[in-house]
């Protein structure tokens, strides 16, 4: 809204749109932006789980993902506007890059501190997220309460969080050229594809059977 009443918005910087085609589109989503930020929503199903309201699940999810499409989209847009397709493709972190040019009535600027204390508040919410996640599957698997694992896991993520990569560039590398592909992939699509086809077969089975004892 800043960058809006400020006049810093130069939607020529958007042209031209689509300019080669649907081709660099179909490359960025697969296997990009299937697995992130959409794929890593596969986490929700260990708390859809344990909802008291299952029957609400589905409407809520699929609200949920529309208007994070479109705040997304939104964001993206004004930031391209702002910046332009080069800027913003160097850039690393082009949201701060574009929170710095805001100028509104000479008051509000420099705002860049607010924009990463958001980011990182939604990063601690992501990982907290994720872990709740991987120790509700093991308290599946292993048939024991989460919470005895929260400790060791702790400290395992703590660990890889610093031997994953060594700084910050290999840490984008491996988030665009490995982790998308063999992990994103598998964990989010292959998976639950797999077990969404048996449960339903499964399910199919059971009510063939139960037809054919009527």
């Amino acid at each position: 809204m800043f960058l809006l009443a400020g006049g810093e918005l130069n939607f020529s910087n958007l042209e031209p749109i689509l300019g080669e085609g649907f081709g660099p589109v179909f490359k960025v989503i697969f296997p990009g932006l299937i697995g992130f930020p959409f794929g890593e929503a596969i986490v929700l199903t260990m708390i859809m789980a344990i909802t008291a309201k299952f029957q609400h699940v589905s409407k809520v999810s699929m609200g949920a993902v529309l208007s994070t499409g479109i705040l997304l989209a939104v964001i993206k847009i004004f930031k391209l506007s702002v910046l332009g397709t080069n800027i913003s493709g160097r850039s690393a972190f082009p949201l701060i890059a574009a929170a710095r040019e805001i100028s509104f009535a000479q008051f509000i600027e420099r705002i860049d501190a607010v924009i990463i204390f958001v980011m990182m508040l939604g990063i601690f919410m992501k990982v907290s997220l994720f872990f709740y996640g991987g120790l509700k599957g093991l308290e599946y698997v292993f048939k024991v309460p989460y919470r005895y694992f929260s400790l060791p896991i702790g400290l395992l993520v703590s660990i890889f969080s610093i031997l994953i990569a060594s700084n910050y560039a290999e840490h984008i590398e491996e988030g665009i050229q490995f982790v998308p592909l063999y992990m994103h992939m598998p964990l989010q699509i292959g998976i639950p594809g797999i077990l969404a086809i048996i449960i339903f077969w499964k399910k199919k089975r059971v009510q063939q059977g139960g037809a054919r004892s009527v």
